[in-house]
C-alpha cells in the first residue's frame, strides 16, 4: 500500500506519517507541505499548494497512492470567519483538487473533518445527523465533506481538539500550554462555556489505521470520550501532571471577543466503539504524555 498525506507538516499529518514510517516501507509514504518543510526527513516530502489544481493532480498521478490522507486545511476558526476567500480556496477548492487527483488513480481519500459541521442544537450527534455549521470554518468543512461523499472511495473522520506530544515547529495544544504555564508559575485562564471532546493524537492515528485495515468507508466520529469545558479540561491536566490546580482560572469566552461563534457539540462514538476502537479520556492521555516527557 502507498500513502500520500497532504498537510504532512501539520500536527495530525505528521503524526500519521510517523506511524506509517514504522509500519510500511518509507518509500511507500509521501507527505506534502506548503512552504515549510518538516526538518525531520522520516519520509519523502514534496512542496504542494493544493490550490493549484494541475500540480495537485500531477503529484497524485505521479506517486500513485492507494490512499490519500487529506489533512491540509486552514484550521484557524477566526481567520476563516474574517476572511472567507482563503478558507474557500484551501478548504473547499483544495479538497476538490485533491479529489480530482484521487479519481484519476482510483485511490481512497481519508478526509479529516471536524465537530464544527454541527451547530450543537442536539444533545448528541451521530454520523448520519444533518450538519448545520454556525461558523465559516465549519461551513467549509461541511462543503468539503459533501464533495467527498460524492466519491465512492471516501472515509470521513470527524475529530475535535487533538492533543498530545508534538514537534517543535507545531503550535502548542491545550495540554502542553497548560503544563508550560503552570510550571512557570503563571495562571491559565480557561473558558467555562467552550465545550470539546479532546482527542489524544495517538488514539486518532490508531483509529484511522484500524478503519483503513477494515476497508471502512463513509463517516466516522473519532473523538475522546470526555465532553467537558476548557476549564474542566485544564483542571484535569493539572491533576494528571500533579500541578497546582489553583492556577487554573475560570472565565467566560466573552473576554476573548473573537469573531467566530464556537459550537457546543457532543459526538456519539458508538460506531467506532462497536469496531473495538478505544479512545482515552483526557486524564489518561495527559498521564501518558507526562510519562513520555519524563522518560
Amino acid at each position: 500500500m502507498r500513502y500520500l498525506i497532504t498537510g504532512g507538516n501539520g500536527t495530525i499529518g505528521f503524526a500519521l506519517a510517523k506511524a506509517l514510517a514504522i509500519s510500511v516501507p518509507t518509500e511507500n509514504v509521501m507527505i506534502t507541505y506548503l512552504s515549510r518543510k518538516p526538518p525531520q526527513n522520516i519520509v519523502e516530502a514534496k512542496e504542494l499548494d493544493i490550490r493549484d489544481r494541475d500540480a495537485t493532480i500531477a503529484l497524485i498521478k505521479s506517486f500513485k497512492p492507494d490512499v490519500v490522507m487529506h489533512s491540509a486545511a486552514i484550521t484557524n476558526v477566526d481567520l476563516c470567519e474574517t476572511d472567507h476567500a482563503p478558507a474557500d480556496a484551501v478548504n473547499v477548492q483544495g479538497t476538490a483538487n485533491v479529489l480530482e487527483g484521487c479519481k484519476s488513480v482510483g485511490c481512497k481519500i481519508v478526509y479529516i473533518s471536524t465537530v464544527a459541521v454541527f451547530d450543537g442544537a442536539k444533545s448528541v450527534y451521530a454520523e448520519e445527523d444533518t450538519p448545520n455549521p454556525i461558523n465559516y470554518n465549519g461551513f467549509t468543512k461541511f462543503k468539503s465533506e459533501e464533495l467527498c461523499r460524492a466519491y465512492a472511495r471516501h472515509l470521513i473522520v470527524r475529530t475535535d481538539q487533538p492533543y498530545g506530544l508534538v514537534e517543535q515547529w507545531h503550535k502548542k495544544n491545550t495540554v502542553l500550554r497548560v503544563v508550560e504555564k503552570v510550571r512557570a508559575g503563571e495562571s491559565v485562564r480557561e473558558p467555562t462555556d467552550w465545550y470539546n471532546m479532546p482527542t489524544y493524537i495517538p488514539d486518532l492515528v490508531n483509529a484511522i489505521a484500524k478503519l483503513l485495515e477494515g476497508n471502512a468507508t463513509g463517516t466516522y466520529h473519532v473523538v475522546g470520550p470526555d465532553f467537558l469545558n476548557r476549564y474542566e479540561w485544564a483542571l484535569r491536566v493539572a491533576r494528571a501532571f500533579a500541578l497546582d490546580e489553583t492556577k487554573i482560572v475560570p472565565i467566560t469566552s466573552e473576554e476573548f471577543k473573537l469573531p467566530a461563534k464556537r459550537q457546543r457539540v457532543r459526538l456519539s462514538i458508538d460506531k467506532i466503539t462497536k469496531l473495538g476502537i478505544k479512545m482515552r479520556g483526557v486524564e489518561d492521555g495527559a498521564r501518558e504524555m507526562k510519562k513520555l516527557l519524563e522518560s
